[in-house]
């Protein structure tokens, strides 16, 4: 297994993270120019500048600044701010692959694997948007019995409408996935995300 499937927490590493959201962050700011945004088609004009900013970066990059190994933890950690600029139906088969192999990692090297998952600015358009990319990890993550090695799943900004989450999850995780998730607010979110990323 690759040594950056493990996210290293230097310097260096947290100045390529920094560098690669401001690259795709110009190239959203230049899509939105030269297309002002559409109220009408909303949700096709996001997945357009996500389609192009994945074009121009290396995806290899943007996927690992977004799914990463907290270090020397079963953690496996994503970032939905830095997914949101590049995730679209055309790289799911690339993401599914990186995040099953980091789970794979974590099972063979500590037995088992905790999953947390940054939530911030999560809007009801995005669930819409992102359905299929749930779909497709749930149903490899059943299909390979990884469950078994699930200790739990920590959703942090969890959104208002948690209950429209919760119902779209009820009907593809079964009851011993739901039931290790835990749903944390905005406002406890912030500590627990700090000592989670500083450890």
């Amino acid at each position: 297994m690759e040594n950056t499937l493990v996210y290293e927490n230097s310097e260096t590493k947290n100045f390529d993270k920094t560098q690669i959201i401001e690259n795709a962050n110009k190239i959203q700011n230049d899509f939105y120019y030269a297309n002002p945004k559409n109220s009408f088609f909303k949700n096709t004009q996001k997945n357009e500048c996500a389609k192009t900013i994945a074009k121009n970066m290396d995806l290899k990059q943007l996927i690992e600044s977004t799914f990463y190994i907290i270090p020397n933890k079963n953690i496996v950690y994503f970032d939905y701010n830095i997914f949101k600029l590049y995730g679209n139906i055309d790289n799911y088969d690339e993401i599914v692959t990186h995040l099953y192999n980091l789970i794979n990692y974590c099972i063979n090297e500590y037995s088992t694997y905790e999953f947390h998952i940054n939530l911030h600015l999560f809007s009801v358009s995005a669930l819409e948007r992102y359905k299929k990319l749930i779909e497709m990890f749930a149903q490899k993550v059943e299909n390979c019995n990884n469950k078994m090695y699930l200790q739990k799943i920590c959703i942090y900004n969890s959104p208002t409408f948690i209950n429209t989450i919760i119902r779209f999850l009820s009907s593809i995780l079964n009851e011993d996935i739901l039931n290790k998730i835990n749903f944390y607010k905005k406002e406890e979110s912030t500590v627990l995300l700090q000592t989670l990323l500083d450890s």
